[in-house]
């Protein structure tokens, strides 16, 4: 099946570093990453999305941390797509499907193993078609694992409750001030 294969990488956060376990090699962002950059090497994808916002003062922002990660395994940067949008995986996906709307390309996403519930739920739930949705094994900061665990739960009783706006103003007012 020919056609243009667009990369979506949904990971949680490299940054800040702080909470963090492990080498970096071993940490499910990183994972995810080379992981995609593998799949672009061998044709599977050909371009790769980041959608994010997220930054930190003394970091830096995800997507330069993410990038960096990309092109050291491989990744052309003219095939690195950045979308500075949101702060939480909802508004990515939301802003996934608007750049993927008329477009006659799949979509591959790239998620941590603990992120993939929330983020095949929110697929589903927003339409957003995905080919594959490929579930990363790797290090993740031990409080969002727990984080990751709780949402897979809470996030549908959210939506069930009409209580998503609310949960996104939470997460976006801590998210504009560096903390996740």
């Amino acid at each position: 099946m020919g056609g243009l294969t667009v990369g979506l990488i949904l990971p949680k956060s490299p940054i800040p570093a702080e909470g963090r376990v492990g080498r970096t090699e071993w940490q499910d962002w990183y994972r995810s990453c080379a992981v995609a950059a593998k799949l672009y090497k061998r044709r599977e994808i050909h371009l790769i999305l980041i959608i994010s916002a997220f930054k930190t003062g003394s970091e830096g922002s995800e997507y330069e941390r993410m990038k960096a990660v990309l092109v050291m395994h491989g990744v052309d940067p003219r095939y690195i797509t950045h979308i500075e949008e949101g702060l939480e995986t909802i508004e990515q996906i939301q802003t996934a499907k608007k750049y993927m709307s008329g477009k006659k390309a799949r979509l591959v996403t790239f998620c941590t193993l603990t992120h993939w519930p929330r983020v095949h739920y929110l697929c589903w739930k927003e339409g957003l078609s995905c080919r594959r949705k490929v579930a990363i094994l790797g290090l993740p900061r031990p409080r969002e694992a727990l984080t990751d665990a709780a949402l897979t739960i809470l996030f549908p009783l959210i939506d069930l409750f009409g209580l998503r706006e609310w949960f996104l103003s939470q997460v976006k007012k801590r998210r504009s001030e560096g903390v996740l």
